[in-house]
Order: C-alpha cells, then structure tokens, then sequence
C-alpha cells in the first residue's frame, strides 16, 4: 500500500502549489483507492458503490447518488467522510484528504485536468481547430445556387440536368448515346421506381402510345404507385440500419422480434408514398416525441403516432442489454455511439465516428464535435441511469390516458380475480378426480409430467404443456361441469359469462418502441482515447462546428415537459435553409438519389464527403439540385420527376457508334455519363421480381415480419409453419423480417446487407454463388414452375408460350435466334421427361418450366440494361 499512500502525498501537494482545482483522476482517486476501495470496488461494491472511477462514482449507489457537484456539504460521500463513519476500521481519511475531497466537489468534481486535455473553459481551444479555410471545403460550403447553362444548339426546353452533363461532355467532344428502346426504357422506369417490372400489357400500352408525353405519364402514374414507397423507402431502411430484431441477434436458429419495429418501417413507406418532405421526415425521425405534448389528452392525432413511430430510426442500433448480464455501461455507451453513427453517416454523409478517440485526422471535426452530437442523444440514452431496451417504449395513448388505463383494468383485474377463484374452487376438484381417473390410460413414465401439465392453468401452459395436457382430453371448465349436477353447471356457466364479460371491458394500448428523454439531461464528457471511464471536459450538446457560422452550442428549448428540446434543437439545425448544414444535408440525399437511378453518384462516395472522399465530378449539377430540391420544398418525388425525364436516364447503355472508340480514350470510366450505366438488380428486386412474373406475388402492404428459419445445413428460408396465410411467403422482400446478419440466402447470396450497424451502400458482386443459387434453389425452381403454369394458361402453343414467356421475364419477345433456341431446349426436355415415363401434360409442363428457368438465369432478367 506505500505506493497507494505515495500518490496521496504527491496528489496533496501539486494542485495546491499551482492554485488549481483538484482532479478527479488525479488527486480524488488516490484517497479513494487506498482508503475505500477494500469494500467499493468492481467486485464488492458494497451497498451497490464502485469508486474505481468516475463513471461508476456518478452512478451512486443503492441510496442515490454520492456526489452533488459544487457542494461538498450536500454531498453523501464528504458525508461520510467527514463524520469519520466512512471507512469502518482505524484508517480514516486524514484533515488534508477530507480537504481535498470537499474542494474536489465544490469544485464541481471535474474528471480530468491535464494540460493535454481542455478544461470546461477552455473551449475555445477546440473551436480554433476549426478555421475558415476549412469551412471552404465545397461540401461545408452553403449551396452556390450555379445558373443552368446555355448549351449552344440545344433543343428548346432542354431539362437543366443535361445542360449541365452536356456542358462537360461538349469540353470533351462528346455527346448523350442515343435514347433507349421504349421497351427498355419502361422496363427500367419500372424496375427503378417500383422495384417490379412491367407486365406485357403495360408494355404495350405505352409502346401503342405514340404521344410526346407518353414517358412523362409513365413516370407520373409510377411515382403514385404505392410500390414506390416500397422500393424508395427500402433504401432509406438500410441507411437506418432498420432490423426487426431486438437484442443480439448472433445464433441463426434463434432471434427475438420487437413486437412493433415493424411500425417503423410501415411508416417509412407511407412517408415515400405520400412524398413527405424530407426536413419534416427528419426532423420526425430525430425528435418526433419532442413535437407535442405526449402526456396529455385522450389520444393520438394519426400525424401524432406517427411522430413517435418515427423516432425509431434512433432505435435500430444493435443493443444487448436485455440480458442483464450484458448490461455494462462499456455496452451502454456503445449503443450511444452506433446510434450517433447511424445519425451522422445517414444524414450527413460524414465519418464523424472518427472523432470518438481523437480529432479527426482528415476532416475538421474535433472530438469535442463528437461528444457534443452526443450530448443531444444522452437524455434519451441516458448511461447511467440506463432504461433497458425492452422497457423503452411509450404507450400510443397519452401518458394521462396511459394511466387511466391502467387504474381501470387493475380495478377489473381484482374482480376478475375473485370471480377466477370462484370458479377454480368448484372446478379444480373436479378436474383431479378427472385426471385421476384418466392418467391410467397414459404410458407411467409419462404421468407425472402429464398430471404437472393438466393442473396448470392452461393460460400458463407453454406449447408442450399444451401438448402433454391435450393427452387428458378436454379438462375446461366447462367439461368439468358437464360431469355434474345441473345447478353446478348453471353456477358454473354464470361465473364463466361473468367473467368473459369482464373480460371483454379491458382496454388497451399498444407499445411503440419509440426513444424519448428519458428524465433530466445528464453531463456529458469527452471521453479520453474513446474510453468511458477517463472523462474529460463536460461538454453541452452541439452539432457541427465547422456546418455553423458562430461554433456556439445548440440552445435547447423544451417545449414540453420531460422533453429537454436537445434533439428538436439538432433536427431544426440540420435542415435550416440557407446554411452550411442543410447544404451538406441535401447534397448528401440528392447524390443518393442519383446514386440509385445511375448507377454512381456525382460523389461517388455516396458515403464520405469528408476530405478523403470522392470529390463531385459535376459540382455545379450537384448544388443546382440540392438548391432544386429545397426549392420544391424538400420534395423527393418531383426530384426523381427531374432526372428520370432528363435525356441522360433515357439515353441508351451502350455507347453511340457515330463516335467511335472516343468515348472510351476521353473518360474510359463514364464519369461524364455519355451512356446510361447498367445496372444489377438489388437483392429485393431479383426476388420480387421472379414473384411478379410467376404469378405469385402478394401485393399486400404493411403489417409484421414474415418470419424465417435457418436450417442446419446453413440455408435461410421462409418458415413455413409461421405463416399465418399460406400466400405470405410470396409477400414482396421488404415484408420478410429483417436481421442483422440471416438473410434470406436467394437474397445473402446477391449482397444484402450485413447490419452491423447500417448500410450507406450496397455492393453489386458476380460471384459463382449467384449462379449456383439461382440454378438449384428449391424456391427459384417452385417458382420458374408457377411461371410455366402462367404462360402455359395464357397460351395455346410452344411459340406463342416461349414468346410470352420472354415478353414477362424481360419485357420483349423473343428475337429468331432466341425462339429457335429455346424450342430446342423445350424439346429436349420434354423428350427427357417423357422417358420417366411420365404423362404428356406433365411433360409440357415440366420442359416449359426449364425454359422459364433459363429466362429467371438471364442477364437481361437480372440487369436493369
């Protein structure tokens, strides 16, 4: 213990030959581990009390916290110390000890004051990291609001997207290919704007419509299908890291669903739907709790719950502690910081999670940048006093109406309690002597588990219980009663109504797995390397410095009470107009959205548009768009209107002949799109899309999760016993429950996302596994069969079959080549087949099944061309 007593008397001595407060770390802990960490530390705790650091020391103990910051007299732990009943034994703490410990606190107990490390007051010295010249960096920059060019010779009209392509490609002698085939060009508006392709007649309605505005009504009528809020909100679920899993989900025969994630993500697609604005859709998302009273009134408006649906976009990180032995404040704060990462790559566009341990490398983010993001989390998060996530939930009733609830079933409960024991006291000696006299007939090894199941009350009973009791027969109430005489079966049938009718009072409430402020704000540090327990500065909440003109911090204020206004204040902040952050804001969303509909965003980091990023290869397009985008009120509809009806999106994917090889010397990597990108189709798609065209797909929208199953040998299907309606299995993709890791394995195979935390992009591999899998899947076989059936019902010969059959796999009949083909392969299996032997309709079938399967394996099925 010497050393322990040495770091005392050097603690003692150095603060106060400066004049400066006393440290937690280092003066307070000293004292703390020489004199009381016998009976307070990680393993004894006494009464619930850890003072090996700062963190837990805040936590208190079982009586309440120990420590009131800048008053040592109102403070338990100087207390005790003081009045020499802490510690127990001879060893007290010593006058100059005490003292140290009571300036500490009137000090206002800071952690850490070291001269590498900024005092509270000390600010300043973060903000000067930040300079002008970093606010010039083009994406920290307000939006340029660039005029649209005049291009020289252009026909009249011209959409202001190819004004801007065209001026870069004229620099290079180039020029836009020529436009798609209308039979390409629908294929793609609908695959890109509903994720399904269109059916034949769909196709030939438009190749039939000869108007100038035949494309422009198309991509009307797509925008008001409700199956674009589907496709267009399943891209912003992967921005949010959306699963319907809660807990840790890490066994693949095994996962726990939130019961109301779901609601999440409905609302996501209605928001697509109904083109919500995108600065309302955030700020809902962020801080919907905080944009009413929810503590008052009878209910909901529908615009109300869906505000506090909203916010679980700040609910999708992966959180393990509703295991208590998982609950550490080291896995607390790591949800706090996945969470702050799901925000901040989501929405800004940035890694500003480089910034926990230290000031970003590259971008001018410092630390305390990071910590202060945070501190607008840390009310709803709160570490210390932490609410486990299965008991984060608000009622979708006001909290008063909440209550009232509550009092009034509990009021029923009692009733129906006595009534309960009414009913077992006639009935309960009526069903021993059943089983009594019933157990004989069941093997002996099994009676004792069989007479267990059959007394417990069948609500109690869980599916095996239910399955042992079920041996017994019928043992209800009712039954029962049916064995005896008439006025015990009168009783016995009153006291049932009775207690049905009770029953039939209760009310409900749903719970929503919404994040709300959990109680008063909490102080929040900078955590030195990262690291929970070695606090820093405190630090109040903020948002970017180097996205604000005076670097002052957010300036909450609650509306409502329980709201601390932290995440109101950092939602209106991020999408104020005309500022340095609602520019970087709709740079980011507008680069997304080009980003899915070419194929390669202007900033081709779609996910970095900090320094070490991509920089944008049209960077006037880019601003023109965001300020468009503002312009038309934050609206995503009449953005995608603008792209997709530009000559650039319905240009053709392969390169124009008049120019030669040009192209190809002057931008080998298409950056300057002098042709469309071809595109493979994301994971839901491919899938979807074989559900459209077999026949099968179940148009239903919303509602929980289709649940799946992985099997031993490793594959991810739909679990067939789950479904409550056999056609649930072919809902569209979006509807099967989303985990973190256990795909669907058609869909793994075909790069869906791994949500470790969530996606900003997807890949687009061509591995073997995709071909495999789409040869011997037990699903994509059933499903090429449901095509045949389809093609074989609509036509009447083999040609006429293959040609329909081309015309709804890819949206075209067949050319000679591919007719004389695929006749040849019909032939050959329905030859092979007929050798089973087997009977002749079967056989047509089964080789019409091989040909739509090919078609499933085609390029052109899995490519948007």
């Amino acid at each position: 213990m010497r050393w322990k007593h040495a770091l005392v008397f050097a603690a003692l001595a150095a603060p106060a030959s400066f004049g400066q407060p006393h440290s937690f770390e280092q003066d307070v802990l000293p004292i703390l581990s020489a004199r009381c960490a016998a009976c307070h530390n990680p393993k004894t705790s006494t009464a619930g009390l850890d003072l090996h650091g700062m963190s837990v020391l805040l936590r208190g103990s079982q009586n309440g916290p120990v420590i009131e910051k800048g008053s040592a007299e109102k403070s338990l732990l100087f207390q005790r110390v003081n009045s020499g009943s802490m510690p127990p034994g001879k060893e007290k703490l010593t006058a100059a000890e005490i003292e140290v410990v009571r300036q500490w606190i009137d000090a206002g107990a800071p952690s850490q004051l070291a001269a590498a490390e900024p005092a509270p007051a000390a600010s300043a010295a973060y903000r000067s990291k930040v300079t002008d010249k970093d606010r010039q960096f083009w994406a920290f920059r307000p939006l340029a609001n660039p005029p649209v060019p005049s291009i020289p010779g252009a026909k009249p009209g011209l959409n202001p997207v190819d004004a801007f392509l065209l001026r870069k490609l004229q620099e290079k002698q180039l020029a836009f290919s020529k436009p798609a085939e209308k039979a390409i060009l629908i294929r793609r508006a609908y695959l890109d704007l509903t994720g399904l392709p269109p059916s034949p007649e769909e196709v030939d309605a438009f190749l039939k419509d000869k108007s100038p505005a035949a494309y422009t009504a198309l991509v009307d009528r797509l925008l008001a299908t409700p199956e674009f809020g589907e496709r267009w909100g399943r891209y912003w679920l992967d921005l949010a890291g959306y699963v319907d899993t809660v807990g840790r989900d890490v066994q693949a025969g095994t996962y726990s669903i939130g019961k109301s994630r779901w609601r999440y993500r409905d609302y996501v697609v209605d928001s697509f739907r109904q083109d919500k604005p995108y600065n309302q859709f955030l700020t809902e998302q962020i801080a919907g709790d905080e944009l009413f009273d929810r503590n008052k009134g009878a209910e909901f408006t529908p615009a109300q719950r869906a505000d506090l649906i909203a916010t679980g976009f700040l609910r999708t990180a992966e959180d393990p502690t509703d295991n208590p032995e998982r609950d550490t404040p080291l896995l607390r704060y790591e949800v706090v910081h996945q969470t702050l990462d799901i925000l901040t790559s989501s929405v800004l566009g940035l890694t500003v999670g480089c910034a926990r341990c230290h000031d970003h490398k590259f971008d001018p983010i410092p630390q305390r940048d990071y910590y202060r993001l945070m501190a607008t989390l840390t009310p709803a998060y709160n570490p210390v006093k932490w609410t486990p996530v299965l008991e984060r939930t608000l009622p979708d009733v006001p909290t008063e109406r909440a209550d009232e609830i509550r009092k009034f079933n509990a009021g029923l409960d009692e009733k129906l309690k006595a009534l309960q024991a009414s009913l077992d006291k006639i009935i309960d000696p009526l069903r021993a002597a059943a089983i009594d006299r019933l157990i004989v007939a069941v093997p002996e090894a099994e009676r004792t588990s069989v007479r267990k199941a059959a007394l417990m009350p069948e609500a109690k009973r869980n599916p095996r219980q239910k399955e042992l009791a079920a041996k017994l027969g019928d043992l209800s109430p009712t039954a029962m009663a049916a064995q005896s005489a008439p006025e015990v079966r009168e009783h016995v049938a009153a006291l049932a109504k009775e207690i049905a009718d009770l029953g039939s009072r209760r009310l409900h409430y749903e719970d929503l797995e919404s994040l709300y402020d959990t109680g008063a704000a909490p102080e929040t540090y900078i955590h030195r390397r990262g690291d929970f327990e070695s606090k820093g500065a405190d630090v109040g909440p903020g948002a970017l410095e180097v996205l604000s003109e005076n670097a002052d911090d957010l300036e909450p204020q609650p509306a409502y009470p329980g709201d601390t206004g932290r995440r109101i204040a950092l939602a209106r902040f991020l999408t104020a107009e005309a500022t340095p952050a609602s520019a970087l804001v709709s740079r980011v969303y507008v680069n997304r959205m080009w980003n899915h509909l070419f194929g390669q965003g202007i900033v081709t980091t779609t996910e970095n548009f900090g320094v070490m990023g991509a920089k944008p290869t049209h960077p006037e397009l880019l601003d023109w768009l965001a300020g468009e985008f503002q312009r038309n009120g934050w609206r995503t509809k009449p953005l995608l209107r603008t792209l997709m009806l530009s000559d650039a999106y319905r240009q053709s994917s392969l390169p124009s002949d008049s120019l030669g090889s040009a192209p190809l010397k002057a931008d080998p990597e298409n950056t300057l799109l002098w042709h469309m990108r071809m595109r493979r189709l994301d994971s839901e798609a491919i899938r979807d899309s074989m559900l459209s065209v077999s026949g099968k797909l179940n148009r239903k929208m919303g509602g929980p999760a289709i649940k799946t199953v992985a099997l031993p040998d490793g594959m991810v299907l739909i679990d067939e016993k789950a479904l409550k309606d056999p056609s649930d299995r072919y809902r569209r993709s979006l509807y099967l429950v989303a985990r973190r890791r256990y795909s669907l394995s058609l869909m793994n195979v075909f790069d869906h996302p791994v949500m470790n935390t969530n996606a900003t992009t997807r890949g687009a591999s061509a591995v073997v596994l995709q071909s495999l899998m789409m040869l011997n899947d037990s699903d994509v076989l059933a499903q090429s069969r449901f095509f045949a059936e389809r093609v074989q019902s609509q036509a009447s010969d083999i040609n006429a079959r293959i040609a329909l059959a081309y015309r709804y796999a890819v949206g075209r009949p067949p050319d000679d080549a591919e007719l004389e083909w695929s006749s040849g392969l019909y032939a050959r299996e329905r030859d092979r087949f007929l050798h089973k032997p087997m009977a002749e309709n079967e056989a047509n079938l089964n080789a019409l099944a091989a040909v739509c399967h090919v078609l499933f394996n085609a390029n052109e099925f899995l490519y948007v061309e």
